[in-house]
């Protein structure tokens, strides 16, 4: 049998200035997707604590700003699920409730005001995220914009550009941010047998046949008039137009990635693990429907691939559980 462990972190521990802390706590629960730029967390503990050999209230002495960290497991294993930032503190009759944001929370209030001629995606990352914690994650890719960038806003904001108007992923996994083409990231693999280390999978069903195919068109105009286009799929035309990028080929993989998530899902939904295996978004899913009945019959196991786009966690007296959100069938 497994003993649950976990500990809440606010501050920094090894920063004397900081006067970080361990906290007992009374459940939490955390969400990291690659639909979503910023990570949450939510997490309940006690109205009052012993802080220093001092009864404080809880909620007086966690402001908002203060880091925050997750760290949950089995038998003193514990993977960290969640590290950011305390948004706000609510009181109630039977303790504090503490809202939590990841690294996005050090861009919002960044004043971002820049301008660019032709830049690469990583020297515009490089600048929103200069004087912050946050790390580029290594799988970005090399893409330049040929034409300018005028910024006045602030850094989130850039964010939600690139994401909004240039159709790339952005999110960040702790303090690791992402920017770039969706389902290219490859993350760890992780086994599920759907009757064995899976606790539930009603919620992961078969997607239904498109009956209307789509062709995907993706355009791009430069300044000059000149027209960069591509085509993916056959069906109902689809336009959209991409500002600022006009590479055919990272257009090309934009178009194909549009087709794939629409269209391209044999699963949706989701599957609800205990803590382990540890996940994360861009890790690969193997699924296996394998049975003992199976194996008396002498057959062989297989598994299929599938990304992984979502984990939603939780910890509490009840236990601690996983809902892995499944996305498109890898080869």
């Amino acid at each position: 049998m497994f003993l649950m462990t976990g500990n809440i972190t606010f501050g920094d521990l090894s920063d004397s200035t900081d006067k970080g802390f361990k906290c007992k706590f009374n459940s939490c629960e955390w969400r990291h997707s690659i639909d979503d730029i910023s990570s949450t967390a939510e997490i309940n503990i006690p109205g009052k604590a012993s802080l220093y050999s001092t009864v404080v209230y809880t909620a007086d002495i966690i402001k908002p700003g203060k880091k925050v960290k997750i760290e949950c497991g089995y038998d003193g294993k514990n993977d960290l699920q969640f590290s950011g930032f305390v948004v706000k503190c609510v009181k109630s009759s039977v303790g504090t409730k503490i809202y939590c944001e990841g690294y996005s929370y050090q861009l919002r209030n960044k004043a971002f005001s820049k301008s660019y001629s032709n830049p690469s995606l990583k020297t515009i990352l490089n600048d929103v995220i200069k004087g912050t914690s946050i790390k580029l994650s290594k799988d970005i890719q090399d893409i330049t914009f040929k034409s300018g960038f005028v910024f006045k806003t602030n850094a989130f904001d850039v964010l939600k550009y690139l994401h909004e108007q240039c159709l790339l992923t952005v999110y960040f996994y702790n303090d690791t941010l992402y920017v770039g083409l969706k389902f290219t990231q490859k993350g760890k693999e992780i086994k599920y047998r759907l009757n064995w280390n899976v606790i539930d999978d009603d919620n992961l069903v078969l997607s239904e046949p498109v009956a209307n195919p789509k062709q995907y068109i993706l355009q791009s105009r430069e300044k000059d008039g000149t027209m960069t286009s591509v085509t993916e799929g056959q069906g109902t035309i689809i336009k959209v137009k991409v500002p600022n990028i006009f590479d055919k080929s990272i257009l090309q993989l934009l178009a194909s990635q549009m087709k794939l998530e629409n269209e391209g899902r044999i699963y949706q939904g989701s599957l609800k693990t205990f803590l382990m295996p540890f996940a994360k978004p861009a890790d690969t899913a193997l699924i296996s429907s394998f049975t003992n009945e199976d194996k008396r019959d002498g057959k062989k196991e297989t598994f299929e691939k599938y990304f992984i786009e979502s984990v939603r966690g939780s910890f509490s007296i009840n236990g601690g559980r996983q809902t892995v959100g499944i996305a498109i069938k890898l080869t």
